[in-house]
């Protein structure tokens, strides 16, 4: 479409082999443990080949009212942003006055309205649509906070939106004003956002790239990567409680809330292994991702799987992966699914087709549909995917 910036899948996407019939390595164990009743998804259909837009292997997708709406940013201009109906025809969707995306999570949705983060030539706005065409632009009030155009490329941003209203949060990916460890706007309608507010760092830490903001169905999670991880808990979008304590040895990666029962994905410092914690009595409890069975494709060691979103599903929740990408190896998408955030069970992999992705990426509920985004390499060209499934009843 005239006008709207080029993506540079070099830029964005990682190398990785086509998926092949080798035989997988031997898991660290092998027991398989019953799956949850209730909503667990039964069979996904795909993948579908999508290839009208560009696309990054942080792509974002979300479902609203209105369709789907789904983004990526890598920083300096180079974004894709695009709507649907279907999830299957997709067009450019560019809001007025929009130069870049916010380069973690930039796109969010809740009922009737979808929102896109981003920045202006001059400054942070939120742009809001109910039908992806017609977009109404929500500049972000900085108060004391030093944010600017011009540093940008040194800033992450994410956004999400739940029952609880529509949060931002952002911070400085190195050289941060000192103590700040996060900057939070909200705003309880998604019309008008509050000025920002500082939720301040471990001494000398800086968040870097792994921000994270989610939407529960009572209010939100925030946490940030870095020398000291941070997370912290919210009801209103505005008074944090702090939930670090508990994640020895590892980074928090994914946060998610099943009911009353919050859920952590850490990955080991050294190892880089996926450990899922499910929260108990104010207190944070390990437990373990299911690694399969053989003969099913992508059974491999707890060091070799990566978890790259947790998503609700019903009253339950969803963890989407893939085998770790390297030289030599057969990749292939995994996802687990948990009623309760204790006990994860891997879906079967070749039954729903996930060890023709290379990763997966993102899942969106809309109606009585869910879809999963993933990606596929080979020789010449890479590709976008979605997997189909009936959507859970609650």
């Amino acid at each position: 479409m005239k006008g709207t910036p080029s993506l540079g899948l070099a830029t964005l996407f990682v190398v990785v082999l086509a998926a092949c019939t080798a035989p997988a390595p031997v898991p660290d164990r092998m027991t398989t443990p019953a799956g949850p009743e209730g909503d667990q998804p039964r069979r996904w259909t795909g993948p579908e080949t999508q290839d009208a837009i560009a696309f990054g292997v942080d792509q974002a997708i979300v479902g609203w009212d209105g369709g789907y709406l789904t983004g990526t940013g890598a920083g300096r201009g180079v974004y894709s942003l695009a709507v649907s109906q279907d999830a299957r025809q997709w067009r450019n969707a560019i809001p007025e006055g929009i130069v870049d995306l916010a380069t973690v999570r930039a796109v969010a949705a809740h009922g009737s309205q979808a929102y896109v983060l981003g920045w202006t030539s001059e400054a942070l706005v939120v742009w809001r649509t109910a039908d992806g065409r017609a977009w109404q632009p929500i500049t972000l009030k900085q108060g004391t906070i030093p944010i600017s155009r011009s540093r940008a490329d040194d800033m992450t941003f994410t956004i999400a939106a739940g029952p609880r209203g529509v949060v931002v949060a952002g911070g400085y990916d190195f050289d941060p004003p000192e103590g700040v460890g996060l900057y939070i706007w909200h705003s309880p309608d998604g019309q008008s956002f509050r000025s920002a507010i500082t939720i301040p760092g471990p001494e000398n830490n800086v968040p870097g790239s792994e921000i994270g903001i989610t939407a529960t169905p009572e209010g939100f999670l925030a946490m940030a990567g870095g020398e000291e991880d941070m997370l912290y808990q919210s009801t209103d979008g505005v008074n944090w409680e702090d939930l670090t304590t508990g994640f020895e040895g590892a980074h928090i990666q994914h946060v998610a809330a099943a009911g009353a029962t919050l859920v952590a994905f850490t990955r080991t410092y050294v190892t880089y292994e996926p450990v899922p914690y499910f929260r108990r009595d104010g207190v944070w409890h390990k437990t373990s991702l299911d690694p399969g069975r053989l003969p099913d494709a992508g059974v491999v060691p707890a060091v070799e799987r990566q978890v790259t979103a947790v998503r609700n599903w019903g009253t339950g929740l969803i963890a989407l992966g893939n085998v770790r990408p390297g030289e030599g190896v057969v990749t292939s998408g995994m996802v687990w699914h948990s009623a309760d955030g204790r006990q994860w069970t891997r879906m079967p992999v070749r039954d729903n087709r996930f060890d023709q992705a290379a990763g997966l990426m993102d899942l969106a509920v809309r109606g009585g549909e869910a879809v999963i985004t993933g990606y596929s390499y080979d020789e010449s060209t890479e590709k976008l995917q979605t997997w189909r499934a009936p959507a859970p009843s609650r």
